[in-house]
């Protein structure tokens, strides 16, 4: 096997060796072509802007963009609207770039040209907060104006996507904060018309209400318990009462029995007289009545006795109105109940303990609605509970949401404030954009090891191709693989003019390489020299 590889290694090396002037020369011919690519080829340099991402100075809130959106995600929102279509419509048209292609193409294509090939934007590190802008183009000094204008974009684009993030931030909490005090308002409204409605069902006074509860029915029993007493009391004022006027009315019987004795003696005293004067006064009658028939009117004895008949006349007339007056006075002085202290003291005491009883029942009356309507208002407490828990269910939410929005607008607005006063996070260009002296392409080595790499790879192609392709033994121990019996080999016999002729165009081929290599070598230099080849 190792003497397989030997003879196949020996027959690459010799096939090399037998075109190793159209290999080389074809490696001559390649960097020739790469050294007139690299020349004829125009040159594009590029100017770099270091910029910084400097945080504001100010802590920031939960509404700043600088916590809303890191440091990468920052450069590259800024980016965008660095490398808009507008934007860099504006750079294109200020320094007037890409003339040749705005009168072929069409603004959009051109702006998809320089954002695409000759814009570049490297993101910083992973810790870092720099990162740098470059652009690419064929006029240094063009190039070095246009880096500084991206750069310059850059801290425009800034100050202005963070007050517009910052104002509609600001427009978006204002807008929900006006959304969630208006549902809360609402809530709360019903809340507390309903806590008003049933404010004593509430769950929060079922202990007042059972402690009230209590002591209404200890007042109830205390009541109770004083009108038992007032009842015991008023009937033993009754039976004094009672007792009092029994008595009472023994007395004026007893009292009356004897007026009545007395004034029946007075009358029948008195009666007796009235007799004795009337019958005096008719008398006086009949011996008047005897005269007028036997003497006239004006006789003495007549108008004497008409002077004692008047008398007497008046006199039954007194008697009988003191009989009368005396009869009266008996009846007067004769009631039926005398008037007694203890008597009026008894029944005061009734009245009183009646009117008390009246208050204290009309008292009790009271005291047992109230009882009725606290027994109703705990009984009612777990229905109240079960409504108002599903009443306040979301009030919490919509309180801690609307408390976070008032935080959040109160944040939106110190961030906006901060931005208008410029003392927000901001792009800061530490180092602006040089003049670029060297061409970013093409690049000398690169074409020069491209162009080698092809001219090897034309002259292998074009040597080992055909002498693949031809079928032929190439080795005296091929032939033995077929089968066939190696006699002997017989070597090239080559004549004198021969060798001569192959020696001199050895040489010459010799001589117009090193040639050639000597003028690539001086071109290089010359080139070099004149600034025309960058190495």
């Amino acid at each position: 096997m190792e003497k397989e590889q030997r003879q196949q290694i020996e027959t690459w090396l010799t096939m090399l060796v037998a075109h190793k002037v159209f290999i080389l020369t074809s490696v001559l011919l390649s960097l020739y072509v790469g050294l007139a690519i690299y020349l004829t080829t125009p040159k594009k340099f590029q100017a770099t802007a270091l910029l910084r991402y400097q945080q504001q100075s100010v802590t920031p809130n939960r509404l700043s963009p600088d916590v809303r959106l890191q440091i990468r995600q920052m450069i590259a929102t800024v980016g965008q609207e660095v490398t808009s279509r507008s934007s860099l419509e504006k750079i294109i048209r200020q320094h007037d770039l890409y003339k040749e292609q705005q009168q072929q193409l069409p603004m959009e294509d051109v702006v998809n040209t320089m954002r695409s090939h000759h814009i570049t934007i490297k993101q910083p590190e992973r810790q870092g907060d720099i990162f740098t802008v470059s652009f690419a183009g064929r006029e240094p000094q063009l190039v070095k104006q246009v880096t500084n204008s991206l750069a310059a974009r850059f801290i425009e684009e800034n100050i202005r996507f963070r007050a517009e993030q910052v104002a509609k931030t600001k427009a978006y909490v204002g807008e929900e904060l006006q959304i969630a005090k208006k549902a809360l308002d609402q809530k709360e409204a019903t809340m507390r018309d309903y806590k008003l409605k049933f404010y004593n069902e509430m769950p929060g006074q079922q202990q007042a209400n059972i402690s009230n509860l209590s002591r209404l029915n200890d007042q109830l029993h205390n009541l109770q318990t004083s009108i038992l007493e007032l009842e015991r009391t008023k009937v033993l004022i009754q039976e004094q009462l009672r007792l009092r006027q029994e008595g009472l009315a023994l007395a004026e019987e007893k009292r009356l029995l004897a007026n009545e004795q007395r004034s029946a003696q007075q009358a029948r005293q008195q009666g007796q007289q009235l007799s004795t004067k009337e019958q005096e006064l008719q008398a006086a009658h009949n011996r008047l009545a005897l005269l007028r028939s036997r003497y006239s009117a004006r006789h003495p004895d007549v108008k004497r006795l008409q002077g004692a008949i008047a008398l007497l006349t008046a006199q039954v007339a007194a008697a009988s109105t003191t009989v009368a007056d005396q009869q009266t006075r008996t009846k007067i002085s004769s009631p039926a109940r005398q008037d007694d202290q203890q008597l009026r003291e008894l029944q005061a005491q009734l009245k009183n303990s009646a009117y008390e009883m009246a208050r204290l029942k009309n008292e009790q009356q009271q005291i047992q609605q109230q009882v009725k309507q606290y027994e109703g208002w705990i009984l009612a407490a777990p229905v109240r509970e079960a409504e108002w828990a599903g009443l306040t269910r979301d009030y919490n939410q919509l309180n801690n949401h609307y408390q976070e929005l008032v935080s959040q607008n109160l944040e939106a607005h110190s961030a906006q404030m901060l931005e208008r006063n410029q003392r927000g996070s901001q792009f800061k260009i530490i180092d602006p954009a040089h003049l670029p002296e060297n061409p970013v392409a093409p690049h000398f080595s690169k074409i020069m090891l491209m162009a080698l790499a092809a001219g090897l790879g034309l002259g292998l192609a074009g040597s080992l191709g055909p002498e693949l392709l031809r079928d032929r033994l190439r080795h005296p121990e091929e032939v033995g693989r077929h089968g066939l019996l190696v006699l002997g080999v017989v070597p090239t016999i080559e004549a004198a003019w021969q060798k001569r002729r192959k020696l001199l165009l050895h040489r010459l081929w010799l001589a117009s390489s090193l040639t050639g290599v000597l003028l690539f070598i001086g071109l290089v230099a010359y080139g070099w020299q004149q600034g025309m080849i960058m190495i």
